[in-house]
């Protein structure tokens, strides 16, 4: 009988003290997950900023260009955004409404030291013409200020 005891209680340790929970590790990781104990490479984390154009009235106003959206890659940031709403002259800030904010979830590859984000940011016109497009980097868990020129 005793013997049964103890190996009822050697299999009951076993059966408790080995069971694996998968999830993400990584503390910065929006889905950070601290009673994981097997890393299953589902780490997401959160990217957010603003975004200011330099120089609406040399482009936009010559171009009769008065809504915009903004994409990063397929993913739309803003859509049908009313340029003349937005005053040029205010500065860049994460903390204030003068500009247009995104707040994006992205996985990256766990196996990618850095962290920060490479994707496409493309600005098309009420036509659909795009009217800008360059490849920039968003850094995960900070505010990303972002300026560009229209060309």
């Amino acid at each position: 009988m005793k013997l049964y005891i103890i190996a009822f209680f050697i299999a009951t340790l076993c059966f408790c003290g080995c069971t694996k929970k998968s999830g993400c590790q990584n503390e910065s990781a929006i889905n950070y997950d601290a009673s994981a104990t097997e890393y299953d490479e589902s780490c997401v984390y959160n990217y957010f900023g603003v975004l200011k154009w330099e120089n609406e009235d040399a482009f936009l106003s010559a171009n009769d260009i008065n809504i915009i959206s903004i994409y990063f890659g397929e993913v739309v940031i803003g859509e049908n955004i009313k340029v003349a709403e937005f005053d040029i002259n205010k500065e860049l800030n994460c903390d204030a409404d003068d500009w247009i904010a995104f707040n994006k979830q992205y996985y990256i590859h766990p196996n990618s030291n850095d962290k920060s984000k490479s994707t496409i940011l493309s600005i098309i016109d009420q036509d659909g013409d795009e009217i800008f497009t360059s490849e920039i980097e968003l850094t995960p868990n900070t505010c990303n200020e972002i300026s560009f020129l229209f060309k």
